[in-house]
């Protein structure tokens, strides 16, 4: 894989890492996830988190935010537009 630059390992690294470390926390102690967190700064209800009318200037703009980034990576991984 000579393409592969050294980004491209240290990515691939920092990834596999962040997977890791979020499964030993969802095993160990869900609390301490990312997901946790982030629900913590929105104060999320989460029985009720798609009550739209609860939602904090906070939580719409994280949602904005990941929305953006995840549409602009599924069109970014997926066929290489938007460079």
């Amino acid at each position: 894989m000579k393409h592969v630059t050294g980004w491209g390992y240290f990515w691939l690294a920092w990834m596999l890492a962040g997977a890791g470390v979020e499964l030993y926390w969802v095993a160990v102690n869900s609390v301490n996830t990312l997901s946790d967190q982030i629900w913590g700064l929105e104060r999320i209800d989460l029985a009720h988190p798609l009550l739209f009318s609860e939602w904090t200037w906070v939580h719409w703009t994280i949602a904005a935010v990941l929305w953006t980034f995840f549409a602009w990576l599924s069109v970014h991984f997926a066929f290489g537009w938007l460079r």
